[in-house]
């Protein structure tokens, strides 16, 4: 068994990228609206956030666990300086200046397993901002990994390799587990691997707490599907905008 991403490194552009695009289009709008000069992209995997950034002149730094992540990264965005891509746990990673702009994108901080880590991370991105600088992430919420990760399946294929996502709760934990079970064609063979994927969160009260003790002036709060302000327990994934005040 494989860690997470050692393999879905390699193909988490064919799978992911129309999600991506629309993603950090809507960033890149959000910094030239408000005349953002820099970012930091924690858990930046495969660097295509980065590479739009200095595709229009702006600072861009981040980080990744994943070393084949960053392999990848730094041929997409065409830095080789460790200290600007790093394989870095988000929890620890500084950039070489303040930022104005840090980024947490597609539940990568639901990799976090525990509260004390999420309170750790975000002291972190406080502590990299520059004043009046803003935090974007989103993450799965606990409704979700209790009541829709049990049983879900995803499929993914293409001629050279196939992929199925099976996810379940771990109850005793309170923790999903997703499954990437893998079936690859190299040198004329189909090999089979597995990579297990581990996601915690919070309840959104919690979250904004952690946020405002950090430091965060004000947090925004929307559901990340519709948009719409958060009303029930029963969104699946909120966005998140959390602002350090000069």
């Amino acid at each position: 068994m494989k860690l997470p991403y050692n393999i879905f490194a390699a193909y988490y552009d064919t799978i992911t990228r129309s999600a991506q695009d629309e993603r950090n289009k809507m960033i890149l709008s959000i910094a030239k609206n408000e005349g953002v000069n820099s970012i930091c992209d924690f858990g930046c995997g495969t660097g295509l956030l980065m590479k739009l950034f200095k595709k229009n002149n702006l600072n861009t730094f981040g980080c990744d666990l994943s070393d084949k992540m960053i392999e990848i990264a730094k041929i997409n965005t065409l830095i080789q300086d460790d200290r600007i891509l790093s394989v870095e746990d988000m929890t620890t990673y500084k950039p070489p200046q303040l930022v104005d702009i840090a980024t947490c994108n597609y539940d990568s901080i639901n990799y976090l397993l525990n509260e004390k880590l999420w309170k750790k991370y975000f002291f972190n991105v406080y502590s990299i901002l520059n004043d009046n600088g803003q935090f974007i992430f989103d993450f799965v919420t606990l409704y979700d990994i209790r009541k829709c990760w049990p049983g879900y399946k995803q499929y993914h294929e293409n001629e050279h390799w196939a992929l199925l996502r099976i996810a379940e709760y771990d109850r005793s934990n309170d923790i999903g587990i997703e499954w990437f079970n893998w079936h690859i064609y190299q040198d004329g063979v189909w090999i089979q691997d597995t990579e297990k994927h581990q996601h915690a969160s919070l309840e959104k009260e919690t979250v904004r707490d952690l946020l405002l003790s950090a430091g965060f002036a004000s947090v925004d709060m929307t559901d990340a599907d519709s948009g719409a302000e958060i009303f029930d327990n029963e969104t699946t994934r909120i966005e998140v905008r959390a602002y350090k005040k000069g």
